[in-house]
């Protein structure tokens, strides 16, 4: 009885709070042409969208840059307006992404908006833009609007899939990335080979003058590769967007033209974030000598011995960050890489047009990309599709198995549904209590004792007391003050001066009203930006009675006035600027960290504001030598191995006297750390991945989904090496987009990683304070070693040893 009274109690509570969110385009859109108050007034304003979404492509669960083009119609004098892009938020309300302009009659004006996608966005859902006038002296974010002038509705181009990470390219040429998406004609259609962890999706054909004025339009891209467009459309404001998207963590990689070379003239405007040193342009470079790069060895093509390139001295007095050198040939560097915040610049001398590499689209991807990008998944040759053998083993590959998403930790980690239970749980507690005391039970009891003429006064007593108890219940367990759990992932290299920060936070927003939620200051010199967040396998759509409009504005998205009901929503933060976490460092110039084939030296302390838990080493000595590289390709081309980099990774910290906790002040010695066999990074990231068969897809715990999440491309795959099935689970991620640490592998380097107790680095604030937080923040420090490029000479293996099974 006291289930079902609870159950019914609870039904009839939702269904007071909470009324099903309408599906489609919002409710109260307006209707193109139609003003608010019901006026249809005279089309003024042509809107159109140039790009929804850089490249014409939407990621769900992250930002979009949405290109319009305003062109007012209408006679008279300048209009200011507001353009506005309507979306309904996780909890029903409708967030106007606005920004305002200035139009003149006749002329076209471009405008970028930057909005969040909710998890269904989907290539036929309607999205309305409405074009209000503004008074002559309004600005900022809460400037009343006036009359609406125009309203339409715009549809998404693409929308890929939530797990899909996206190459963008810069030109036409795509020097073999496609390959990257390992789509293969198995039987009718092209199929995805499930060979990797994660998913990834080119999206070329690019121009310099679509690239976004905010690097929230670059947030779906993990890679931008410069091909070819002229340079000089980016300075500005595009310029400045494409540094800060690297900087927070994106990796821009250059293929310059031979014949043009913008990149290294004086007047480039990218110039400053290119390796310190100098790219000499020479004419005499053998191409045959990188043929390990580009073809399998059994691959017998002529390369020419003289094409023109370019090879890179490093400045001298430029840091290790600064200036890498990551592939040298017999004349000297030609690929160089940086640091640059968290992200990496990297520089291609080689001539990749070159007609003996088809133009570039011959170019083996798992050779020459795998280098730049540190992936290590088996990417089939287009010969091998026709082996009959190879094909029955690619189908089975391509058959979708067991996936797992190994970000589920994030929503699980602010979730606060456990506090808003106890509260709940008292209501149904006290309602069921006073319903026995005030009905059956107390008439009972009254009744024993010959006392039932006083039903109705006990009636009234009860009603009273538990009047009293739910008050003071409702009081002792109600919010006073603003309060959050969060989950933050912050990334610091050693000799950059930056720090970038993700944050996702659950804030308890007390009162009723308005509150404003920020990160950082208005002052910042980047874009830091809120904005709301919900979990991607929230499958309920729900809304508040009160459903208000709220606005995010393109020039402050540093924060947010959002509605409040004494309830928690759910953000996330991205944010980067000056240091703010005192990360590991050598106490001395004798303690800096290096490495040998044996292990490691030097000593380490940090300052964070509490000890270091879960702490992790990883060690990456760099590429093998290009004879280890040939060595490992066997007759069926070493795959069951991947021995192109030597990665190790200790758990469990030995030099660490109180367990595995690492306390602020306290020296790490890392003399300790002695390389073994069972030490490789893959074989410990094998282990932590779920092999669980079953239907459902399996969720994984915050540690080990932590670890994958730091190291998803360096997770071994599926290979063709006597398999016959595939792998029985494939590493996705859907929420944690732009954190793999993978592409640091791309040279020598030592990798820190551990996590901090309830501290929060990223500055937060809800009206203007500071606010109480609990959680934990993945701390991940990044030291560049001593260079230790793959250097190349062109050998080649024994013609007895070459097989039958290569590809091009």
């Amino acid at each position: 009885m006291v289930a079902r009274l609870a159950t019914v109690f609870l039904s009839l509570l939702i269904g007071l709070v909470l009324v099903p969110a309408a599906s489609g385009q919002d409710a109260g859109s307006p209707v193109p042409g139609e003003a608010l108050d019901g006026v249809v007034r005279e089309r003024a304003v042509q809107v159109s969208a140039r790009q929804f979404g850089v490249g014409g492509i939407v990621r769900p669960g992250d930002w979009s840059g949405v290109e319009l083009t305003l062109k007012q119609t209408s006679s008279g004098g300048p209009l200011r307006a507001a353009v506005q892009i309507h979306r309904r938020d996780p909890d029903g309300d409708t967030l106007l992404v606005r920004r305002e302009v200035s139009l003149v009659p006749g002329a076209e004006r471009s405008v970028w908006l930057y909005l969040p996608q909710d998890w269904n966005v989907r290539n036929s859902q309607q999205f309305t833009v409405s074009v209000r006038a503004l008074p002559e002296e309004a600005t900022g974010e809460e400037v009343t609007v006036g009359s609406q002038v125009e309203a339409t509705t715009l549809l998404p181009g693409e929308v890929a899939r939530a797990t899909e990470s996206l190459i963008g390219v810069i030109g036409i040429e795509t020097f073999g990335l496609e390959q990257y998406e390992l789509l293969t004609v198995l039987r009718s259609q092209p199929e995805r080979v499930r060979t990797a962890h994660g998913e990834w999706r080119l999206v070329s054909g690019l121009a310099p003058a679509d690239l976004p004025d905010r690097w929230m339009g670059l947030a779906p891209f993990e890679v931008l590769v410069w091909g070819e467009g002229d340079l000089r459309a980016i300075s500005g404001a595009r310029g400045d967007a494409l540094r800060e998207w690297v900087r927070r963590g994106g990796h821009l990689v250059v293929v310059p033209d031979i014949i043009n070379p913008q990149w290294f003239s004086p007047d480039n405007p990218l110039a400053d974030v290119l390796p310190m040193g100098e790219f000499e342009r020479r004419e005499d470079i053998d191409l045959g000598q990188f043929r390990n790069l580009f073809v399998r060895p059994q691959n017998d093509r002529e390369f020419p011995a003289r094409t023109v390139g370019y090879i890179f001295t490093p400045d001298d007095e430029a840091q290790r960050s600064e200036a890498g050198v990551v592939i040298e040939g017999l004349e000297g560097p030609v690929v160089a890489t940086r640091n640059l915040g968290a992200g990496l610049v990297t520089v291609i001398g080689l001539d990749l047009r070159n007609g003996a590499l088809g133009g570039g689209s011959d170019l083996r991807a798992d050779h020459f990309w795998h280098r730049l990008f540190s992936q290590r998944f088996l990417i089939p040759a287009a010969t091998e599709v026709g082996n009959q053998d190879i094909r029955r083993r690619l189908q089975g590959l391509a058959t979708r198995g067991q996936e797992v998403f190994v970000d589920t930790f994030v929503a699980n980690a602010i979730n606060r549904s456990t506090a808003v239970g106890v509260g709940l749980l008292l209501a149904i507690v006290v309602f069921a209590v006073y319903w026995i005391v005030a009905g059956p039970g107390g008439f009972a009891l009254l009744k024993g004792r010959g006392k039932s003429h006083l039903a109705w006064v006990a009636f009234v007593a009860s009603a009273a007391v538990f009047s009293l108890i739910g008050w003071v219940g409702a009081r002792a367990l109600s919010p006073v003050r603003v309060s959050g759990e969060h989950i933050t992932f912050i990334d610091g290299v050693y000799g950059e001066s930056e720090q970038r920060t993700r944050t996702w936070v659950s804030v308890l927003l007390p009162d009723y009203g308005e509150r404003t939620v920020s990160v950082g200051e208005a002052d910042d010199a980047n874009s830091n930006t809120i904005m709301p967040w919900n979990s991607p396998d929230q499958t309920t759509a729900v809304t508040f009675p009160d459903a208000r409009s709220y606005v995010m504005s393109a020039s402050d998205p540093w924060r947010l006035a959002v509605p409040t009901r004494s309830t928690v929503k759910q953000f996330r933060a991205d944010w980067l600027g000056p240091a703010v976490w005192e990360m590991p460092f050598p106490p001395t110039p004798a303690d800096r960290p290096s490495a040998t084939a044996q292990g490691l030296r030097g000593s380490l302390v940090h300052n964070l504001p509490g000890a270091l838990t879960n702490v992790t080493v990883v060690l990456n000595l760099g590429p093998v030598s290009e004879q280890a590289m040939l060595d490992s390709y066997t007759r069926d081309e070493g795959r069951g191995q991947d021995r192109r980099t030597r990665t190790y990774a200790w758990r469990k910290n030995p030099a660490l006297t109180d367990g595995a906790d690492w306390a602020p002040g306290q020296p790490m010695d890392l003399g300790v750390y002695r390389i073994v066999g069972d030490e490789l990074l893959q074989q410990r990231l094998r282990n932590q991945l779920p092999t669980t068969s079953i239907v459902s897809v399996p969720t994984v715990d915050t540690a080990p989904g932590i670890s994958l999440v730091n190291w998803l491309g360096h997770i071994p795959g599926s290979d063709l090496a006597g398999l016959a099935m595939p792998s029985p689970t494939v590493a996705l991620q859907r929420t944690t987009h732009g954190l793999d640490l993978t592409k640091q592998l791309m040279r020598p380097c030592l990798i820190i990683t551990g996590e901090v107790v309830d501290a929060c680095p990223t500055p937060l604030r809800v009206g203007g304070e500071e606010f109480d937080m609990s959680g934990r923040t993945v701390v991940r420090w990044v030291f560049p070693l001593e260079d230790d490029p793959l250097r190349l000479e062109g050998l080649v293996v024994d013609a007895d040893s070459r097989g039958t099974g290569g590809g091009s």
